[in-house]
Formats: structure tokens, C-alpha cells, sequence
């Protein structure tokens, strides 16, 4: 996750520094304070949405751990399990 919001941090800071170099902006400014902020801002909102992504995949996995155990218990076929993530499970166990 750290290399996730790593990478998207970086890559608007330089997509930031570029519009600051390419004469976008009307202002002869050094582009160091600038790309500072954009890095920290676009690290600020890339966690939050990783985070979003972390907790959803978190979630689907519970789901299906817990599909798995009653299913176990009660001698059930697994009936909630897209087939996509039970053929990449299959596939990964």
C-alpha cells in the first residue's frame, strides 16, 4: 500500500513540476514549494482512496473465508463465491 500511494504521490508531483515548466503558469517561480505541496496533497488523497481499496479487498476476503467455514460445517456448496475469485483462489492455494 506504501508503494502504491508512493507512486501516485510522485507521479503528480512531476506532472505538477511539468505544468509549472512547461509556461501553464504566468509566474516565474522556483517549482520547489510547489511540487512539495502537490506531493503532499496527492499523498494525503492517494491514501485515502488505497485505504478505501485496502478495506474492500479486506472485506471480500472475510466474505468469503466465512462462506467457506459454514459451508464446511453444514456440508453446503459454496453458493456466494464469484467463480472469477474461486478459480484464482484454486489456482494460488
Amino acid at each position: 500500500m506504501f508503494l502504491a500511494k508512493s507512486f501516485i504521490a510522485v507521479c503528480t508531483t512531476l506532472c505538477g513540476y511539468g505544468l509549472l515548466q512547461s509556461g501553464m503558469v504566468k509566474f516565474n517561480v522556483d517549482p520547489t514549494l510547489p511540487c512539495i505541496f502537490i506531493f503532499f496533497f496527492a499523498y494525503l488523497v492517494a491514501a485515502k482512496f488505497i485505504s478505501i481499496f485496502d478495506v474492500s479487498a479486506n472485506t471480500i476476503l472475510q466474505c468469503y473465508l466465512y462462506d467457506k467455514d459454514m459451508a464446511e460445517h453444514h456440508g453446503l456448496d459454496l453458493k456466494h463465491v464469484p467463480p472469477t475469485l474461486l478459480k484464482f483462489l484454486e489456482l494460488h492455494s
